[in-house]
């Protein structure tokens, strides 16, 4: 695929993950799909079924970078967005709507037209192709002084496992308290879904005595030519070695060679913000159309104003 400016009103084809096996492997029996035809046009949104507080909430399955509904007209167009509302009203009843879009959707300004709540998200980006040698002289001298320290230690396995890569995630998350067991499931699951379609590469960085410093999980949305930096992890022990680093830039370097975009849509951890600009990543904003039924609206005002009295109320529904 030739690489061009994300156009806002290029028609976008099916991400990888709007397919049913990404929902099945991360939401094995819990999501749904609805489908319409409107004016030619065709339209379709799947989606996770949550149940929390007695509300229900229609929302992308965890881990899913903003993909938002497949519509077959070009972004900015009036056939989109006849298509969008028609694929909203046509949803089921429910109580919460989150819809996750990409940097180059304009579906949110229809979204507004209905009614709907609009907040936007950062993430960074870096645009391809572009070699090796120039993507080094964009880095920030901390992301340099770290690549140099780690070539001095370490090594890069661009063939790695999940098994591999596992320990590293959750001693990762279980450092910032995010960690539950559930995600080893999901994320075997997932990996196997990947695997099967070689849609993913595993980075992990070893030193010479066999030790995991750290790993990178990227997963290539071919028909989109985007890579995404899923996950990430490293060794408590060795979190100063510069690996984590090492890892990224291997896999930007080796993703950029064919890739036209690399997304840091990776972490579920704040801050991570410095650390992606240390890459000489681009801010990309993402919308998230929220809709609510009157019970949905009435539940998150008693929240909102429970955690302005400092009350620590966690998992909500209204946490995406």
């Amino acid at each position: 695929m030739a690489c061009s400016p994300a156009g806002r009103l290029a028609t976008p084809v099916p991400s990888i993950f709007m397919q049913d096996w990404w929902f099945e492997a991360l939401a094995p029996g819990r999501w749904e799909s609805v489908e319409v035809l409107v004016d030619g046009v065709q339209a379709r949104w799947s989606y996770v079924v949550f149940s929390t507080w007695g509300l229900k909430r229609f929302s992308s399955p965890a881990f899913t970078p903003p993909i938002g509904p497949w519509i077959d007209a070009p972004y900015g167009t009036m056939r989109r967005a006849r298509g969008l509302a028609a694929l909203i009203r046509r949803l089921p009843h429910h109580d919460l709507l989150f819809m996750q879009l990409p940097p180059e959707s304009l579906d949110w300004v229809q979204a507004s037209k209905m009614g709907m709540s609009v907040d936007a998200r950062v993430t960074y980006r870096l645009e391809g192709p572009q070699k090796p040698a120039v993507l080094e002289a964009n880095l920030d001298q901390n992301t340099r002084n770290a690549l140099r320290k780690a070539g001095k230690m370490v090594a890069v396995d661009r063939g790695g496992s999940i098994a591999q890569f596992l320990p590293l995630f959750e001693e990762t998350l279980g450092r910032a308290g995010k960690w539950h067991n559930g995600f080893a499931r999901q994320l075997e699951r997932v990996d196997e879904a990947l695997q099967a379609r070689s849609l993913r590469t595993i980075y992990i960085v070893s030193d010479d005595a066999g030790r995991a410093h750290a790993g990178a999980y990227i997963v290539h949305d071919q028909p989109r030519a985007t890579d995404y930096y899923l996950f990430g992890g490293t060794s408590q022990e060795f979190r100063n070695s510069g690996a984590g680093t090492l890892a990224l830039f291997t896999a930007i370097s080796d993703s950029l060679g064919s890739a036209c975009v690399f997304d840091f849509e990776g972490s579920i951890i704040r801050p991570v913000e410095k650390f992606f600009r240390g890459f000489g990543g681009n801010q990309a904003a993402t919308m998230t159309i929220r809709g609510y039924s009157r019970p949905g609206v009435i539940a998150g005002a008693g929240l909102s104003a429970a955690r302005a009295m400092g009350l620590k109320i966690r998992p909500s529904p209204f946490d995406i």
